[in-house]
């Protein structure tokens, strides 16, 4: 039990550290692909509410799936899907396939939170779900460090496509 507890923990943890990485990549990689690829602002913003929509959608679509076979499962599904949109918008060049590839990311990203938590939740010991579940979440300030420092180092260095395609 308690292996399966620290391996949950930490590829679950993982996997939220990544999807907070990821969204708050987001918001900084717009710049540059915006800057590429011509967009308006209008169309930035749109490309960066899409991926929150996109997370809703996926928290409750893959929360039903994970209902049904089962949460690992359903965490390799939403992990496949969110590092496939990833690679795919690095390929992208233009509007409509960005918004299709970031609407299929943040479906697996939305899908990783629920499903994520739900894990953690069941594999921890009653008495300590709290603290299981406190220090899963921590890793979220972690992804938006690295995230920021990418923003920062490497896509001035390696461009935006290869950021994405490092990331999936």
């Amino acid at each position: 039990m308690k292996s399966e507890l620290l391996l949950g923990w930490l590829g679950v943890s993982l996997g939220w550290l990544f999807d907070t990485y990821e969204i708050s990549l987001n918001s900084i990689i717009i710049v540059a692909i915006s800057k590429e690829l011509n967009f308006t602002s209008i169309q930035s913003a749109v490309i960066a509410g899409l991926i929150l929509l996109s997370i809703a959608i996926g928290g409750i679509l893959f929360g039903v799936v994970g209902d049904k076979i089962g949460r690992r499962n359903t965490l390799y599904i939403t992990i496949g899907t969110y590092a496939f949109g990833t690679l795919m918008r690095a390929l992208t060049f233009n509007y409509f396939w960005l918004i299709t590839w970031t609407i299929i990311t943040g479906i697996g990203l939305g899908g990783e939170y629920g499903v994520g938590q739900a894990l953690i939740t069941e594999i921890s010991p009653k008495e300590r779900r709290g603290w299981w579940s406190g220090t899963f979440y921590s890793f979220f300030g972690v992804g938006t460090i690295i995230a920021s420092l990418v923003g920062i180092f490497l896509i001035p260095t390696i461009g935006w496509r290869l950021t994405f395609v490092f990331l999936s």
